[in-house]
Protein backbone atom coordinates (compact mmCIF):
# COMPACT_ATOMS: atom_id res chain seq x y z
CA UNK A 1 0.00 0.00 0.00
CA UNK A 2 1.57 3.41 -1.02
CA UNK A 3 0.87 6.56 1.49
CA UNK A 4 1.85 10.07 1.58
CA UNK A 5 4.44 10.91 4.33
CA UNK A 6 2.95 12.04 7.36
CA UNK A 7 2.25 15.58 7.91
CA UNK A 8 2.70 16.20 3.87
CA UNK A 9 -0.39 17.42 2.03
CA UNK A 10 0.08 17.51 -1.94
CA UNK A 11 -2.84 19.82 -2.55
CA UNK A 12 -0.41 22.01 -0.58
CA UNK A 13 2.54 21.68 -1.42
CA UNK A 14 2.15 21.18 -5.22
CA UNK A 15 3.63 24.39 -7.29
CA UNK A 16 1.53 25.06 -10.19
CA UNK A 17 2.41 28.27 -12.79
CA UNK A 18 0.93 31.53 -11.38
CA UNK A 19 2.28 34.58 -13.47
CA UNK A 20 4.25 34.94 -16.74
CA UNK A 21 6.70 38.40 -16.97
CA UNK A 22 7.57 39.41 -20.17
CA UNK A 23 9.95 42.39 -21.42
CA UNK A 24 10.51 42.87 -25.48
CA UNK A 25 9.39 39.21 -26.36
CA UNK A 26 8.31 39.18 -29.67
CA UNK A 27 5.67 41.36 -30.51
CA UNK A 28 5.14 41.76 -26.78
CA UNK A 29 6.92 45.48 -26.23
CA UNK A 30 8.17 46.71 -22.97
CA UNK A 31 6.77 44.89 -19.91
CA UNK A 32 3.95 42.56 -19.90
CA UNK A 33 2.38 40.53 -16.33
CA UNK A 34 -0.10 37.64 -17.13
CA UNK A 35 -1.64 36.06 -14.34
CA UNK A 36 -2.24 32.45 -14.36
CA UNK A 37 -5.49 31.07 -12.46
CA UNK A 38 -4.35 27.85 -10.53
CA UNK A 39 -7.37 26.17 -12.03
CA UNK A 40 -6.24 26.71 -15.37
CA UNK A 41 -6.53 29.60 -17.53
CA UNK A 42 -7.87 29.52 -21.86
CA UNK A 43 -5.46 31.58 -24.34
CA UNK A 44 -7.63 32.04 -27.06
CA UNK A 45 -7.70 34.29 -30.11
CA UNK A 46 -6.85 34.75 -34.03
CA UNK A 47 -3.79 33.23 -35.83
CA UNK A 48 -0.96 35.91 -35.04
CA UNK A 49 -2.52 37.25 -31.87
CA UNK A 50 0.64 35.31 -29.82
CA UNK A 51 -0.46 32.20 -28.32
CA UNK A 52 2.26 30.53 -29.83
CA UNK A 53 4.93 33.53 -28.58
CA UNK A 54 3.61 32.63 -25.03
CA UNK A 55 4.52 28.87 -25.30
CA UNK A 56 8.01 30.22 -26.61
CA UNK A 57 7.92 32.47 -23.90
CA UNK A 58 8.10 29.19 -21.41
CA UNK A 59 10.54 26.73 -23.62
CA UNK A 60 12.53 30.27 -23.10
CA UNK A 61 12.89 29.68 -19.37
CA UNK A 62 12.66 25.73 -19.39
CA UNK A 63 14.93 25.03 -21.85
CA UNK A 64 18.34 25.46 -22.93
CA UNK A 65 19.50 27.55 -25.92
CA UNK A 66 19.32 24.79 -28.34
CA UNK A 67 15.28 24.69 -27.67
CA UNK A 68 13.54 24.43 -31.09
CA UNK A 69 10.71 27.12 -31.20
CA UNK A 70 6.85 26.31 -32.16
CA UNK A 71 7.87 25.58 -36.16
CA UNK A 72 3.79 24.99 -36.40
CA UNK A 73 2.81 28.28 -35.86
CA UNK A 74 4.49 30.07 -38.87
CA UNK A 75 2.03 30.95 -41.83
CA UNK A 76 5.06 31.61 -44.23
CA UNK A 77 5.93 28.08 -44.46
CA UNK A 78 9.72 28.58 -44.04
CA UNK A 79 9.80 26.29 -40.49
CA UNK A 80 11.31 26.86 -37.56
CA UNK A 81 14.43 28.84 -38.23
CA UNK A 82 12.02 32.15 -38.50
CA UNK A 83 11.94 31.80 -34.51
CA UNK A 84 14.87 32.01 -32.94
CA UNK A 85 16.33 33.82 -29.93
CA UNK A 86 16.92 36.36 -32.21
CA UNK A 87 14.26 36.99 -33.72
CA UNK A 88 12.30 37.01 -30.36
CA UNK A 89 14.57 39.74 -28.83
CA UNK A 90 14.84 42.04 -32.00
CA UNK A 91 10.97 41.42 -32.15
CA UNK A 92 10.62 40.89 -35.74
CA UNK A 93 7.00 41.83 -36.90
CA UNK A 94 7.63 40.81 -40.79
CA UNK A 95 8.91 41.68 -44.02
CA UNK A 96 9.17 43.97 -46.82
CA UNK A 97 10.65 43.05 -50.47
CA UNK A 98 12.87 45.21 -52.05
CA UNK A 99 13.47 45.91 -56.01
CA UNK A 100 16.74 43.31 -56.05
CA UNK A 101 17.38 42.77 -52.48
CA UNK A 102 15.07 40.66 -52.21
CA UNK A 103 12.93 39.75 -48.70
CA UNK A 104 14.27 42.21 -45.35
CA UNK A 105 13.49 42.10 -41.98
CA UNK A 106 11.29 44.45 -40.10
CA UNK A 107 11.86 44.25 -36.60
CA UNK A 108 10.62 46.20 -33.56
CA UNK A 109 14.15 46.93 -31.67
CA UNK A 110 17.08 47.93 -34.04
CA UNK A 111 19.50 49.25 -31.76
CA UNK A 112 21.10 47.69 -28.67
CA UNK A 113 18.17 45.92 -26.85
CA UNK A 114 17.14 43.52 -23.72
CA UNK A 115 14.56 40.97 -23.87
CA UNK A 116 13.91 38.85 -20.61
CA UNK A 117 10.91 36.39 -19.44
CA UNK A 118 9.72 35.27 -15.58
CA UNK A 119 7.94 32.35 -14.82
CA UNK A 120 6.39 32.15 -11.16
CA UNK A 121 5.40 28.98 -9.55
CA UNK A 122 2.82 29.23 -6.03
CA UNK A 123 1.33 27.09 -4.12
CA UNK A 124 -1.30 26.80 -1.76
CA UNK A 125 1.33 27.44 1.28
CA UNK A 126 2.31 30.73 0.42
CA UNK A 127 6.12 29.69 -1.26
CA UNK A 128 6.62 30.85 -4.90
CA UNK A 129 9.77 29.94 -7.08
CA UNK A 130 10.54 32.27 -9.98
CA UNK A 131 12.78 31.27 -13.13
CA UNK A 132 13.99 34.02 -15.34
CA UNK A 133 16.25 33.98 -18.44
CA UNK A 134 17.32 37.80 -19.54
CA UNK A 135 19.16 38.25 -22.66
CA UNK A 136 20.68 41.22 -24.01
CA UNK A 137 22.15 42.48 -27.97
CA UNK A 138 24.28 45.33 -29.08
CA UNK A 139 23.02 47.34 -31.95
CA UNK A 140 25.43 45.48 -34.18
CA UNK A 141 24.30 41.69 -33.17
CA UNK A 142 23.10 39.71 -36.39
CA UNK A 143 22.21 36.49 -34.70
CA UNK A 144 21.89 34.12 -31.87
CA UNK A 145 25.56 33.86 -30.96
CA UNK A 146 25.91 37.91 -30.31
CA UNK A 147 22.99 37.26 -27.46
CA UNK A 148 24.18 37.64 -23.59
CA UNK A 149 22.23 34.98 -21.63
CA UNK A 150 21.74 35.20 -17.76
CA UNK A 151 20.08 32.85 -15.62
CA UNK A 152 18.14 33.43 -12.19
CA UNK A 153 16.47 32.03 -9.70
CA UNK A 154 14.63 33.85 -6.78
CA UNK A 155 12.27 32.78 -4.03
CA UNK A 156 10.84 36.25 -3.21
CA UNK A 157 8.12 38.30 -4.97
CA UNK A 158 10.60 39.37 -8.23
CA UNK A 159 9.63 42.14 -10.97
CA UNK A 160 11.23 41.51 -13.92
CA UNK A 161 11.60 45.58 -14.80
CA UNK A 162 14.18 45.41 -11.77
CA UNK A 163 16.64 43.56 -13.84
CA UNK A 164 17.13 46.79 -17.05
CA UNK A 165 19.89 48.34 -15.18
CA UNK A 166 21.27 45.27 -15.23
CA UNK A 167 21.20 44.76 -18.67
CA UNK A 168 22.58 48.56 -19.39
CA UNK A 169 25.68 46.37 -18.31
CA UNK A 170 25.30 43.34 -20.40
CA UNK A 171 23.56 41.34 -17.65
CA UNK A 172 26.99 40.72 -15.90
CA UNK A 173 26.38 38.40 -13.11
CA UNK A 174 27.68 40.80 -10.34
CA UNK A 175 25.03 43.64 -12.07
CA UNK A 176 22.29 41.22 -11.37
CA UNK A 177 22.94 40.42 -8.17
CA UNK A 178 22.46 44.00 -7.17
CA UNK A 179 19.53 44.28 -9.16
CA UNK A 180 17.67 41.15 -7.66
CA UNK A 181 19.56 40.47 -4.57
CA UNK A 182 17.63 37.55 -3.26
CA UNK A 183 18.25 35.59 -6.85
CA UNK A 184 20.65 32.71 -7.22
CA UNK A 185 22.39 33.46 -10.58
CA UNK A 186 23.78 31.22 -13.16
CA UNK A 187 25.03 33.40 -15.90
CA UNK A 188 24.81 30.60 -19.16
CA UNK A 189 25.16 27.85 -16.75
CA UNK A 190 21.95 26.20 -17.95
CA UNK A 191 22.34 21.98 -16.40
CA UNK A 192 22.71 24.16 -12.09
CA UNK A 193 19.77 26.33 -12.64
CA UNK A 194 17.71 23.60 -14.01
CA UNK A 195 18.86 21.51 -11.61
CA UNK A 196 17.78 24.41 -9.30
CA UNK A 197 14.49 24.96 -10.65
CA UNK A 198 13.49 21.42 -10.84
CA UNK A 199 14.43 20.67 -7.19
CA UNK A 200 12.62 24.04 -6.00
CA UNK A 201 9.40 23.20 -7.97
CA UNK A 202 9.07 19.88 -6.80
CA UNK A 203 10.59 17.71 -10.34
CA UNK A 204 13.11 15.35 -8.92
CA UNK A 205 15.52 12.76 -11.68
CA UNK A 206 17.40 15.45 -12.86
CA UNK A 207 21.21 15.01 -13.31
CA UNK A 208 22.03 17.51 -10.69
CA UNK A 209 25.04 20.36 -10.67
CA UNK A 210 26.43 19.52 -14.37
CA UNK A 211 28.17 23.03 -14.78
CA UNK A 212 27.54 22.59 -18.57
CA UNK A 213 27.41 25.94 -20.51
CA UNK A 214 23.95 26.72 -22.03
CA UNK A 215 23.44 25.62 -24.95
CA UNK A 216 24.88 22.25 -23.98
CA UNK A 217 23.26 18.75 -23.89
CA UNK A 218 20.37 19.45 -21.46
CA UNK A 219 20.16 16.96 -18.21
CA UNK A 220 17.76 13.85 -18.89
CA UNK A 221 14.29 14.03 -18.60
CA UNK A 222 12.91 13.82 -15.40
CA UNK A 223 11.13 11.17 -13.67
CA UNK A 224 7.79 11.35 -12.19
CA UNK A 225 8.58 11.76 -7.81
CA UNK A 226 8.54 8.18 -6.67
CA UNK A 227 5.46 7.96 -3.54
CA UNK A 228 6.54 6.77 -0.10
CA UNK A 229 6.52 3.84 0.54
CA UNK A 230 5.55 2.95 4.49
CA UNK A 231 7.62 0.26 5.98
Amino acid sequence: MIHTMEGFDPALAQFRLAKIQLVNWGPFHGYHSIDIHRDGTLVTGPSGSGKSTLLDAISCVLMDRSVTFNAAAHDDGVGSKERTFYSYVRGKSGARRDAGRGSTAIYLREGATWSAVALTWENKAAASVTGCRAMQMSRAATGDGEITHSLLITEQPFDLRDLEGAADQRLRQDAVRRAVPSAATFGNEYGRYIARLSTLIGIRGQDGDSGQDDGGPAPRRSRRPRPYRAK
